[in-house]
């Protein structure tokens, strides 16, 4: 009987932390085990939004011989915890651990018994042997892996994952890597800046057959690190999947400003595409220039206009408190925003992760205040996570209010009663009574955005049988 192992990912114990997929990381590490003849099955607790209580019942009455967690320094406590309890429950079980902290906090975990082996990076080229040392009772601690050749990425069995069935997004990377060195960024040090690209039609192939048997899906997912690097590419890609006459809308994770011209917009629109996100990250051109991000504030301008003028969706990325950054500072970024008039803006926090140019920076001129258990993302109820970084001319205080400031003027959170009543609190406690006029002003058109976001989706669940192709980029203009 073969061994059995289980991969699991829990959520962040936040309400808004919930997945429309299932962890696609560990699908893919799951198929490459299930080649290997182990059963393997994947356990994300965001997909199947189930309490800590049902979601460590459902993985003990699976009784896997291995566990493999994939841990995030966001919310890193409670998955030693929850690993420790299922360990308790799971008696004669081992564990191993891998994800993005333990590719950049590897070594400090490495002290710890809790798990057999750590895997850094990216994981199919040694998951197999990795597991197999540790049924046979092996410790091998920390195991280091190379970047995955694109050929060698497999192509996700979704089956392999609990829930399934119930998945309407389908994720999946035409490459890996990004050959840029934003400072703030560390996916060049986890993904390396070497870029690998994967074969279209055999990507086009994976769509086809997940779109066959995940009857429910009505978006695909682009989850590269830097999608459209090779713009001619992309279009490429886009091209080939609308002769496909494939039934699913486009979407992308999110997209360089300097990538996007007229006949990219084009296409997705025609591939029915929900949204463009152009991440702006800082509308201050001093803390722009620190980013290192090879574009200008220029590219953002031109790009937001562009998706504006196209009618479709705009989303934009700012971060809170960059190296370099004032509450001045992030008032450009709020002006940028108001300029542009984007349907949904997510306003980051800096987290000064390991291996990043900015957390050095922050060594330098001010202070790491906290590291673990911090969300770079604040949830739309207006709860948040105190900013793990602070300088002089900007204490954690300020950074708090500058981040209030923007999300309450430009109406990013959900407007229930309660959260409502919170923003009034909060706006009481950090000084920002100017902003509740603006937020009232523009609460009407935010609930219009939203609720055109909502039947741009209804929409696409109803077209699910069909491509989205003419019809539908004519529904994106009037969602839009």
């Amino acid at each position: 009987m073969p061994a059995r192992v289980a991969l699991i990912s829990i959520n962040a114990g936040r309400a808004d932390t919930k997945s429309h997929w299932p962890h696609y990381g560990l699908v893919l590490l799951a198929t490459v085990l299930r080649d290997k003849g182990y059963e393997v099955q994947v356990f994300d607790q965001s997909f199947l939004k189930e309490s800590d209580v049902l979601f460590v019942e459902r993985i003990r009455h699976y009784r896997p011989d291995l566990l493999g967690i994939s841990l995030y320094t966001t919310h890193v406590t409670r998955g030693l915890r929850l690993t420790r309890l299922l360990l308790k429950e799971i008696p004669g079980c081992r564990a191993i651990a891998g994800g993005p902290h333990v590719s950049l906090y590897g070594d400090v975990m490495a002290h710890d018994d809790l798990f057999a082996a750590l895997v850094r990076f990216e994981a199919e080229t040694v998951v197999g042997e990795t597991v197999a040392r540790v049924l046979r009772g092996e410790t091998p601690g920390l195991v280091e892996s190379t970047p995955t050749e694109g050929k060698s990425i497999p192509a996700a069995d979704f089956s392999l994952a609990q829930g399934n069935e119930r998945m309407k997004w389908l994720p999946i990377q035409l490459s890996r890597g990004c050959p840029f060195n934003c400072s703030f960024c560390e996916v060049n040090k986890i993904a390396s800046r070497q870029i690998r690209y994967r074969d279209i039609e055999t990507c086009l192939d994976e769509i086809a057959l997940n779109l066959g048997t995940l009857k429910d899906v009505h978006t695909v997912r682009i989850v590269d690190d830097c999608p459209t690097l090779d713009r001619d590419r992309f279009k490429d890609f886009l091209h080939r999947y609308i002769n496909r006459d494939l039934r699913a809308r486009v979407s992308i994770d999110n997209m360089r400003a300097d990538s996007i011209d007229s006949e990219l917009l084009d296409l997705l629109k025609s591939c029915a595409t929900p949204y463009v996100c152009v991440a702006a990250e800082s509308g201050n051109p001093e803390v722009f220039k620190l980013i290192d991000k090879g574009e200008n504030p220029e590219d953002i301008v031109r790009a937001g206009q562009m998706i504006r003028q196209k009618r479709v969706p705009l989303f934009m990325c700012f971060v809170i408190g960059l190296p370099g950054s004032t509450f001045a500072s992030e008032m450009d970024s709020l002006r940028l925003a108001k300029s542009l008039k984007p349907d949904l803006i997510y306003w980051n926090m800096f987290l000064p992760h390991r291996g990043t140019r900015a957390r050095e920076w922050f060594q330098e001129h001010g202070q790491i205040l906290d590291e673990a258990d911090r969300f770079s993302v604040p949830s739309y109820d207006l709860t948040f996570s105190m900013p793990a970084c602070s300088t002089p001319e900007f204490p954690r205080e300020e950074r708090v209010r500058a981040y209030l400031k923007c999300v309450l003027e430009t109406v990013s959170f959900l407007f229930t009663p309660v959260v409502l009543v919170r923003a009034f609190v909060l706006a009481a406690r950090y000084r920002l009574w100017s902003s509740i006029p603006i937020m009232l002003v523009g609460l009407p058109r935010k609930f219009m955005v939203y609720s055109r976001l909502m039947l741009a989706r209804l929409y696409a669940r109803r077209r699910s049988g069909r491509r989205c192709a003419p019809d539908a980029a004519q529904a994106c203009d009037w969602v839009s």
